[in-house]
């Protein structure tokens, strides 16, 4: 039987969602403590988990197969809006990625197509119109031809770091669907030029890389954001700072409410207060995936693997960077960075898993899986 939106209400994974939102607006309010302003971002976020939890909850209530249905629409509205943007949107730190209305409320296209992105590559992967009709190189072309509609105006804002995460994800849901490695391999040699031609053409990106190989040498420029990455972390040490005493990131740190904020929150909790998100991203990772592997219905399982992985890219690609082991991409930690679009198409993403867990469902024991997702 179908659950109804009270009982979603309910569902561990919901409940889990609700928190680490909640979690991640008390980091928001710890390392904004000293601005004049502190409260403004706290309650600015929390009003957006609000409008997110709607989100949340009614795409988890949706039937998975309305998804389906309507997916052409939502690719049409999306399309839109990503290369709108370009013409009629605002640009942020030399990034022309979100739309203003009245000044005061942001929307930033690149994250809330993230979901119905999956939801489109995916139905194309899993489409027998498509598999019976042409070869598999035709297929493995227009699979990537679909991806660049979506991945080609994120590079042109020029965002490399979301869209990095477009193209991760695109290959890793290939691959997991059974894709051929020659092709993969040839994707990345060909990804693999590409960034060497936009190294060349873009002297920040290359400015980027001096900075992270070298932060030393150009700890007054590129380097900067590394070396704070690095001091941030080494004053939490493994316990942390006291609560609203972490002033490293406050001060020095940039962007530690969005950008770095694993980085803010290691210098509160120090090490030990990281280790509950790493073990986050595994559990909804291993029960994400094992999950998908359960079901009937070769579809909804994609799309399962496509929106979990997704998110576990995004998030290892943030903490990578802070962590010194790539260089900085400005992508957000799902869940706990401040901004409405990032956190709404998280829990999006959430929700549709909830929805392709519910209706796939796979029957063992001749009896229906009962467990909650």
């Amino acid at each position: 039987m179908k659950k109804s939106i009270i009982d979603n209400l309910n569902s561990p994974i919901i409940a889990m969602s609700v928190f680490l939102a909640l979690w991640g607006s008390l980091a928001v309010f710890n390392v904004t403590f000293v601005r004049e302003e502190h409260y403004f971002f706290a309650l600015k976020q929390i009003v957006w988990i609000f409008f997110a939890l709607i989100i949340l909850l009614i795409s988890a209530n949706l039937d998975s197969e309305f998804y389906f249905r309507f997916k052409y629409y939502f690719f049409s509205v999306f399309f839109v809006l990503l290369w709108g943007v370009l013409f009629f949107g605002i640009a942020i730190n030399g990034m022309r990625g979100w739309y203003s209305f009245e000044g005061h409320i942001l929307m930033q296209p690149s994250e809330l197509s993230k979901p119905i992105f999956i939801l489109c590559i995916a139905s194309f992967l899993t489409s027998s119109d498509y598999k019976t009709k042409i070869s598999k190189i035709k297929e493995y072309f227009i699979y990537l031809f679909i991806g660049l509609l979506w991945i080609v105006p994120v590079l042109l804002q020029p965002d490399y770091g979301t869209a990095l995460v477009y193209i991760i994800s695109l290959f890793l849901l290939y691959w997991c669907l059974g894709g051929r490695i020659s092709f993969l391999a040839i994707s990345m040699l060909l990804a693999g030029v590409f960034f060497i031609f936009v190294v060349a053409n873009e002297p920040y990106v290359l400015d980027r890389l001096r900075g992270f190989i070298s932060p030393t040498e150009h700890s007054a420029t590129s380097g900067w954001h590394i070396l704070q990455y690095q001091n941030t972390l080494a004053r939490g040490g493994f316990v942390g700072q006291d609560w609203g005493a972490n002033l490293w990131s406050q001060v020095y740190l940039p962007n530690p409410y969005s950008d770095s904020i694993f980085a803010s929150i290691g210098e509160a909790l120090g090490f030990l207060g990281l280790l509950p998100i790493f073990a986050v991203i595994a559990v909804w990772m291993s029960w994400g995936f094992l999950k998908a592997t359960q079901l009937d219905d070769l579809r909804r399982s994609a799309v399962v693997y496509g929106l979990v992985g997704m998110l576990v890219i995004q998030a290892m690609l943030h903490i990578s960077v802070t962590v010194g082991i790539f260089p900085p991409t400005g992508v957000t930690l799902p869940m706990f960075s401040y901004g409405g679009s990032s956190l709404s198409a998280t829990m999006f993403s959430i929700g549709m898993t909830v929805s392709m867990l519910r209706d796939g469902c796979k029957y063992t024991l001749d009896r229906p899986c009962t467990k909650r997702f």
